[in-house]
């Protein structure tokens, strides 16, 4: 077993993080190199456009390992911000985790050629040296392409990328996060019409 699973697979035991109720929609899973940018855009899009709750590293106050994994359990589906530099020790503990806890994953892929960390167009090529339990739970996800930087993005490309975002998030199952103990349905549809 990779190393990295015992420690994930205590922290679900010892914590239950198996029955843990979603407090975020999504967790956003990326390496910082090649598209930490991007995913700072969708957050934010998906966050104060829609409304929706995302968990990402840089938003949170403590960035460990722990709580890496506790926000993949708060988290209904997982969506990797795939590049060619995306195996790392990282992305590949918050992979691990989302597949242990049975999280549907939604893989956007990097497919700017101009960019170095460009995935290949295809998800077999961008995962072709990961560990094969990682690379096979990429390939049970939804996928979708992202290209460019943030600020070549017009508000019609954004809304066309966020549309297919929330219509494969919704392909997945119900994202519906749980606020202060109180169950917050999500209709991905409603939020659609919001773009």
């Amino acid at each position: 077993a990779p190393p990295q699973q015992h420690t994930i697979t205590e922290l679900i035991e010892r914590e239950s993080l198996q029955s843990t109720a979603p407090r975020f929609h999504f967790f956003l899973g990326h390496r910082q190199v090649g598209g930490g940018a991007q995913v700072g855009e969708i957050d934010t899009i998906l966050t104060h456009r829609l409304g929706l709750r995302c968990w990402r590293d840089l938003s949170q106050r403590v960035q460990d390992v722990n709580s890496m994994i506790r926000g993949v359990a708060d988290s209904s589906v997982y969506i990797l911000y795939l590049t060619s530099d995306a195996l790392s020790f990282f992305v590949t503990i918050e992979a691990r985790a989302a597949m242990m806890l049975g999280k549907p994953v939604l893989v956007v892929m990097e497919n700017d050629k101009r960019k170095s960390s460009y995935a290949g167009g295809k998800v077999e090529v961008a995962t072709a040296s990961w560990p094969a339990d990682l690379k096979a739970y990429c390939m049970s996800g939804r996928f979708v392409t992202w290209g460019g930087e943030p600020c070549e993005w017009s508000i019609a490309d954004q809304d066309a990328k966020l549309k297919t975002i929330l219509e494969r998030a919704e392909v997945l199952g119900p994202v519906v996060p749980v606020v202060t103990g109180v169950t917050v349905e999500l209709n991905l549809r409603v939020a659609q019409r919001g773009l």
